[in-house]
Parts: C-alpha cells; sequence; structure tokens
C-alpha cells in the first residue's frame, strides 16, 4: 500500500532536516591571551584547534590578534594551557627577543613555559637560517646565538613538529645545544629550502629534506642504524624507525651502522663503530671511523676497480674512500687494491685480482678463477672455487685452496 500524498510530503520535509541536525559539526574553542605587565607573563589558553603565537611589528600576537599590551620587549614569560590542540611557535614575524630582563646567559628572550595536557608542539623556523634544538630539558630557539639556553618547557607534549623554511637550517632533537639529552618524544621535521642538517628523537620520526642538499645526522644514537636507501627510505634500529624523504647525506651512530646511498651524489659518514658502505650509483664520498670499515660493491651492475690506499672505487660511481679498510667486490671480474695497514679484501664471483698493500690481510677471492697477490705481511688467503693462483708473498702466510701448481710463498698450506 502507498502512503498517502500526504504523508509522504510531510516525511520528505521532516528527513533532510533531521539530517542535518544529525551532521552539525561541534565549534572548536577558540584561543584567549592575556598580558599581566606586573609578572611581565603572557598568558595563552590554546584552543582545541591550532593557536599561533607569532611576532608583529614587535607585537606578541595569538591567531594574529594583540595579547593584551605585550611586545618583545615587556614581556618575559608566556605561559600556555591546554587539553589538546596544537600551539604553534611562528617565528617567520621575527625573533620573541629580547623579553624584559637581560639574562645571565648574555643572550635574552622570552620564555616558554606550561603545558599542553597531550597537545601537539609546531615550531615554524625564520625566512633566514634556523638553529633549532631540543632534548629532555626542552627547546632552544636561537641555538645559532646561545648554545646553553633552554628557551621552552612546555610540559604534555604528544608529539613535535618543525618546520625550517628557507635557509641552511639545523634541526635536532638529540640533547645537543644544552638541551640535555636525546628526546624520546617523536616529532616530524622538515627542513624546507636550503641545505639543512636534520637530527630526530629516540621514538619514530618523519624527516624530509626537501629542496637543496640535506643531511639526516644520527651520531647522538646510542645504537646502530641502518639506512637502506636515499634520498627516500625507512630508517630501522632497535628503537624505533624513521621516515626519510628527499635527505641525501647521512651521518651515522657510534655503533656499526650500514648507510647505502642512492643514484645521486652522496656523502656517508660512519661512526666509531665497524661501518659498512654502499653508494648505490652517483659519484660518493663515504669516509670511516675509528672502527673497521668497508665498502660493499656486491651489487654493483659492472667490473669495479678498488683503490684503498689513493682512496678510490670505481664502478657503480666514481666514489671517493676515506678511512676505509674493507672492500667487497662486485660478481665481475674485479681489482681491489688495499693499504700498508691491514685489509679485508673480498672478490665475490668472477676472476678477480686481490692486491695486499703489506699489511696483514685477509684476502677471499671468492668464486672464478682469481689472481691473489698477498704481498708482505702475515696474511691470511682463501681461494675458493675455480682455478686461482695464490702468491703468499715475504711474510708468514696461511693459504688455503688454489692449484697445488698455482701456490707459492706460503708457509701453512
Amino acid at each position: 500500500m502507498h502512503a498517502p500524498t500526504r504523508l509522504r510530503r510531510i516525511a520528505s520535509s521532516i528527513l533532510p532536516t533531521v539530517a542535518l541536525i544529525g551532521l552539525a559539526p561541534t565549534a572548536a574553542q577558540a584561543a584567549t591571551c592575556t598580558f599581566d605587565s606586573s609578572t611581565a607573563t603572557v598568558s595563552v589558553s590554546v584552543g582545541s584547534g591550532t593557536t599561533t603565537l607569532s611576532v608583529s611589528a614587535g607585537n606578541v600576537v595569538a591567531d594574529g590578534s594583540p595579547c593584551g599590551s605585550a611586545t618583545v620587549t615587556n614581556a618575559d614569560t608566556i605561559d600556555a594551557s591546554a587539553t589538546g590542540g596544537t600551539l604553534v611557535i611562528d617565528l617567520s614575524g621575527g625573533p620573541f627577543a629580547p623579553g624584559q630582563k637581560a639574562e645571565a646567559s648574555g643572550q635574552s628572550e622570552i620564555e616558554f613555559t606550561g603545558t599542553l595536557g597531550s597537545g601537539v608542539l609546531r615550531i615554524d623556523g625564520s625566512p633566514g637560517a634556523d638553529t633549532i634544538a631540543a632534548g629532555t630539558d626542552g627547546v632552544n630557539l636561537n641555538a645559532e646565538e646561545n648554545a646553553d639556553d633552554v628557551d621552552v618547557t612546555i610540559t604534555g607534549v604528544a608529539s613535535m613538529v618543525v618546520n625550517g623554511g628557507n635557509g641552511n637550517d639545523r634541526l635536532t632533537w638529540d640533547g645537543r645545544e644544552g638541551t640535555g639529552s636525546i628526546s624520546t618524544i617523536s616529532g616530524a621535521f622538515d627542513g624546507g629550502d636550503g641545505n639543512d642538517l636534520l637530527a630526530g628523537s629516540a621514538a619514530d620520526d618523519t624527516i624530509a629534506g626537501s629542496t637543496g642538499t640535506d643531511t639526516v645526522d644520527y651520531s647522538a644514537a646510542t645504537i646502530s642504524v641502518y639506512i637502506p636507501s636515499l634520498p627516500n627510505s625507512t630508517v630501522t634500529s632497535t628503537i624505533g624507525s624513521d621516515v626519510l624523504t628527499g635527505i641525501e647525506n647521512a651521518i651515522g651512530s657510534p655503533a656499526g651502522d650500514y648507510l647505502y646511498g642512492g643514484a645521486a651524489p652522496n656523502v656517508l659518514r660512519g661512526g666509531g663503530g665497524n661501518d659498512v658502505f654502499r653508494g648505490r650509483g652517483g659519484d660518493d664520498l663515504l669516509v670511516g671511523g675509528p672502527g673497521i670499515d668497508g665498502i660493499d660493491l656486491s651489487r654493483s651492475p659492472k667490473r669495479v676497480v678498488v683503490d684503498l690506499a689513493r682512496g678510490k672505487a670505481d664502478g657503480e660511481g666514481h666514489d671517493v674512500l676515506q678511512k676505509i679498510e674493507n672492500a667487497t667486490g662486485s660478481k665481475y671480474g674485479d681489482r681491489i687494491k688495499g693499504t700498508p695497514a691491514p685489509n679485508g679484501l673480498y672478490g665475490g664471483a668472477g676472476a678477480d685480482v686481490l692486491i695486499s698493500g703489506g699489511g696483514n690481510d685477509f684476502l677471499d677471492g671468492g668464486d672464478g678463477g682469481d689472481t691473489l697477490n698477498a704481498g708482505a705481511g702475515d696474511d691470511q688467503v682463501y681461494a675458493g672455487p675455480g682455478t686461482d693462483t695464490i702468491d703468499g708473498g715475504p711474510g708468514f702466510d696461511s693459504c688455503l685452496g688454489g692449484e697445488p701448481n698455482r701456490v707459492r710463498n706460503c708457509e701453512v698450506p
């Protein structure tokens, strides 16, 4: 049975109204900002959305509106309170400095205190070069001028967002510049335009270089890191993972790292551990450190020529090597030469030529008919499958494998 026409018209006029009532949004709580001149304190109640604090013609403003009569010369403290939401400290209009009172550190500015109640703290840099550092003690907004002064001690921060903007910025969340130890708050860091240095926290971060030649820095990490590729990759460690985009260069941790580049030129610097480098195309600079470091060319699409003494590796690209002790070749016929110090030379597949530089070396020809010249020093030589030729050279050498009539100057056969 069909409903009477009158009832159908009534129903059609009511239903849309009910739907609109059900979808009506809840109004966001607005921010409030006041200034107490007797205490030189700006009080900000952060709204449920995003509240932006900035400087406009020397005045302290919140979301574009003045915080009473507060200026960068008559205020000393900005106290924020919230139960969520996002507080933005925007430096694009100028620094929150010098403040009313001079500080003993010699570099005066307005201090940020309060709590966000599990909210988000976002810092937007200036149009120029910024050095913004953070750690367990807080945030230093002008670390390029004063490396030992914490400006932001706001608590209740669930996550951080930092945008460097233009200029060559240094955005670090690992406790440098007098900010304590490495932060445990996850963050999103964007260097913006310019050649930036970015160091995240001990939590999971997203790190973006944007334009320019940008560097990710893990020198404050306490465990090893694995960077599978650049400019974009997910960096893994035992404490979490970071997502990298637009990063050209990398600095490793004090532990043993795996630092791999990409098709474009990269600069990869190891720390104090035993690091492994893989340039993966491009003309790269690979720098080891105090540990025993190696270059891995096992995935090169063609033959490689490596001279560790001269600091050169040609194949995937034309790489410059510094403080590299070991080298692994490709599956093609490679030529790898060591230094006067101890080296580990690994040929891989193919008919390789491995030449000691005179130290106490380990030579492994791998598959293929290889030529292994151990030279001076007490060496260990492993021929591997294939028809190999071994010359132990001067010193007490241990040789394994090789055709009997192709092995000489080996004291331990």
